[in-house]
């Protein structure tokens, strides 16, 4: 899962779905490995703008 962080005070926060939290089981409050990676993300362009 892909989400943007947000500062909270001196602390950051992750924003997390609930759909995703129902989906892996993990109610708030519980304790949670997070894997914390920066990501670039790219637009594709349609195949109408590709070079030919």
């Amino acid at each position: 899962m892909i989400t943007a962080m947000c500062r909270g005070g001196n602390s950051y926060v992750i924003r997390v779905p609930r759909d995703e939290m129902a989906r892996v089981g993990v109610r708030p409050d519980e304790l949670v490995q997070v894997d914390i990676r920066p990501v670039e993300i790219r637009s594709r362009l349609p195949v109408t703008f590709s070079r030919s």
